[in-house]
């Protein structure tokens, strides 16, 4: 097999799998939209920070309630100058205290939550009396537990998008090692599919892509033969090839679920090196800083 077509097989693989990312990932902001994700990793979030008392009277204020969509409604957003705001209003009206270094430590003082005293004196012992420095500690505690919500949600997507790469590989038998056979036995598909994914890289989009679309659900996936064939053929296997067959088709889906699963901006990275690779003949050069 001759090195231009391996290219073509594995530029063609890669736009399979960007084709996939792209379907699995619309589908999981829809459900991430749907369930409200992201508002509740925030919430959750502010609790931890918070506790549940303080927690309420922070979602609760009007700073905060103005930034939610609809009424009952909790932010998927909030910047931390609007958090460490609020938070000290908060402070001071349960008091009654002035905005000076002395009322704001005697409103944390009075906090009842030992572990959310603890943290804000932390901040406000560093800052040595200097509420502008108070609130750029408490930005920083922020930024840092909405990090976390991030990895939270981050982890959440892409169990999304495995569960839903596994559903839809499995529906439209996107096999990896079958594609590479099908590829490798009709060169004209391999090369219809790198040509895809060039125009892919170099458009930005793939509204045009339609034709080729269309040839790769014909040749490249989807069950090529009905069920009647599909079990004539495994009938007229022996036992151990059947189990050899099986397990091939488990491990060529595993691979398209997993590949898909990654997302299409790394599959896009990746077809746009490997057309450039295919045009030039070359590695493209690393930038360098």
């Amino acid at each position: 097999m001759q090195g231009s077509t391996i290219l073509d097989i594995v530029l063609g693989l890669f736009f399979i799998f960007f084709l996939g990312s792209i379907v699995c990932s619309a589908i999981q902001e829809r459900i991430a939209a749907g369930m409200r994700n992201r508002a509740r990793d925030l919430e959750t979030a502010l609790y931890n920070m918070l506790g549940e008392k303080h927690g309420d009277d922070f979602m609760g204020h009007p700073l905060i309630r103005s930034l939610c969509k609809n009424a009952g409604s909790s932010p998927s957003y909030i910047p931390a100058s609007l958090f460490s705001q609020t938070l000290i209003e908060i402070l001071r009206d349960a008091n009654k205290a002035e905005f000076s270094s002395e009322g704001i430590r005697n409103s944390i003082n009075a906090i009842q939550s030992e572990d959310l005293k603890k943290s804000l004196l932390l901040y406000f012992d560093q800052a040595h009396g200097n509420l502008e420095k108070f609130r750029s500690g408490i930005e920083g505690w922020f930024d840092a537990s909405m990090d976390r919500a991030t990895g939270w949600y981050k982890r959440r997507v892409h169990s999304i998008l495995l569960a839903l790469a596994v559903g839809l590989c499995a529906v439209l038998n996107i096999d990896t090692v079958e594609i590479v056979q099908r590829m490798a036995s009709n060169k004209a598909l391999a090369t219809l599919a790198a040509s895809a994914a060039t125009q892919a890289v170099k458009s930005g989009t793939t509204t045009e892509l339609n034709a080729a679309y269309t040839n790769l659900a014909t040749y490249a996936i989807g069950w090529q033969e009905g069920w009647p064939q599909m079990e004539k053929a495994i009938t007229s296997q022996g036992f151990f090839q059947v189990i050899f067959t099986g397990l091939m088709k488990v491990i060529g889906v595993s691979i398209s679920a997993f590949a898909m699963s990654l997302g299409a901006p790394f599959w896009f990275d990746l077809m746009g090196k490997v057309s450039n690779l295919r045009s030039n003949g070359k590695m493209p050069e690393k930038a360098t800083n």
